[in-house]
């Protein structure tokens, strides 16, 4: 028997296993084996909107999370919920913590990204983060006990001018002027990004309509490099200090862990450099996907499902002795909800705020739809949007 092994419990991860257990469903030689430390995949276009949208913990979890043993029910896909102690590259092994090895034909890294706070002073002990799960909940509990009507003012500084930060500034905004605005609290939400663009995915013309946008629901911009981190307040590389009540870091990302450990080539921030296949350089069946390979375009989840769909597909050519097909641009469909909002606004042909949000809650159950049978989808996903439409 030929193990395939997928590391990871994100979108590129599930449907890598998913794509290649259907492939191989007929196959008597080859076993599909998903491996990571936790049991659910987190739903993450909803991710920064519930943190600050929900005041309930464990609705807040109920609402972002899928456990992933009912997403593989009925699928020939072997999940091992353990953490990764070794791996033996020359003999083909991967031990556990718990001291037990699983043999491997090829293994594929889909693990998603990890926040980058470890080259500022300060940012890992009093910053907020949104990467994961744990982090959104830890972020959330302590922005519902904080923001009281009983104080003079409240700051909230957002670092990083990506989609998490823009979006996440948006709705700080929003939530802070449904809590403050019958009160007597001055409110005031800053986005630091160090870059000349806000949101460096995105064209300079979008970039633009994001910043005009922010701008004018009263969201203050500084264009600045944050040098040290301290328990109430920023210090920015020209000296000057800002306060802060609830600091949100998203500045950047660089590899998970078990990349980061790993001898292969990699790019300045860890992430594995691949060939057009997915098959890491110098390296023979050892593949990376989605948030663990090196890459200039934006991570989202359409294109990390699109990379998941075409490494299980060029996986059962290799078997079959087929021609593999070639990672290019042109073979990629990349849909990016925010990016493609936002110009159609800047065109006028979308201007209610009612569209767009529909717009993004059907893409949002279009993605559900791979990882879930109908009807279950489709109740994950009115149970959520009842959740926000109440808010």
């Amino acid at each position: 028997m030929k193990n395939i092994v997928v590391i990871g419990s994100g979108f590129s991860a599930l449907n890598t296993a998913l794509e290649l257990a259907d492939k191989f469903k007929c196959s008597t030689f080859y076993k599909v084996y998903l491996v990571s430390d936790k049991n659910y995949l987190t739903y993450k276009p909803l991710l920064t909107r519930f943190s600050f949208e929900i005041d309930n913990t464990r609705k807040f979890k109920e609402s972002i999370a899928l456990y992933i043993p009912d997403i593989i029910k009925n699928k020939k896909i072997k999940f091992i919920h353990r953490n990764i102690f070794r791996i033996n590259f020359d003999k083909k092994r991967i031990s556990f913590e718990n001291k037990s090895k699983l043999e491997y034909h090829k293994i594929i890294y889909a693990l998603e990204s990890e926040v980058n706070d470890t080259d500022i002073l300060g940012v890992r002990q009093y910053a907020n983060f949104m990467k994961n799960l744990d982090n959104c909940i830890k972020t959330n509990q302590i922005f519902n006990k904080s923001i009281k009507t009983d104080q003079n003012e409240y700051k909230v500084i957002v670092v990083g001018g990506g989609i998490a930060g823009i979006e996440a500034s948006a709705l700080l905004q929003r939530r802070m002027k449904s809590v403050f605005e019958k009160s007597n609290v001055i409110w005031q939400v800053i986005l630091v990004e160090q870059n000349q663009n806000m949101g460096q995915a995105f064209p300079k013309s979008v970039s633009n309509t994001i910043f005009n946008i922010l701008k004018s629901r009263h969201i203050q911009i500084f264009q600045k490099k944050v040098k040290r981190v301290y328990k109430h307040c920023v210090q920015f590389d020209d000296g000057k200090i800002q306060e802060y009540d609830l600091l949100i870091w998203n500045g950047g990302v660089y590899a998970h862990k078990l990349i980061r450990d790993l001898k292969f080539v990699k790019d300045k921030r860890d992430f594995l450099v691949t060939n057009d296949y997915f098959q890491v350089l110098k390296q023979q069946d050892i593949y990376a996907i989605g948030d663990s390979r090196s890459k200039d375009n934006p991570r989202t989840i359409q294109r990390n499902i699109h990379e998941s769909n075409l490494l299980a597909k060029n996986i059962y050519r290799e078997v079959t002795h087929e021609k593999q097909i070639k990672l290019t641009e042109s073979n990629i469909v990349f849909i990016d909800l925010i990016s493609k909002v936002l110009k159609i606004q800047n065109q006028k042909h979308l201007t209610n705020t009612y569209k767009v949000f529909w717009a993004k809650a059907f893409q949002e159950l279009r993605i559900l739809r791979i990882y879930l049978p109908f009807f279950s989808a489709l109740s994950f996903w009115i149970q959520t949007l009842k959740i926000y439409l109440k808010k």
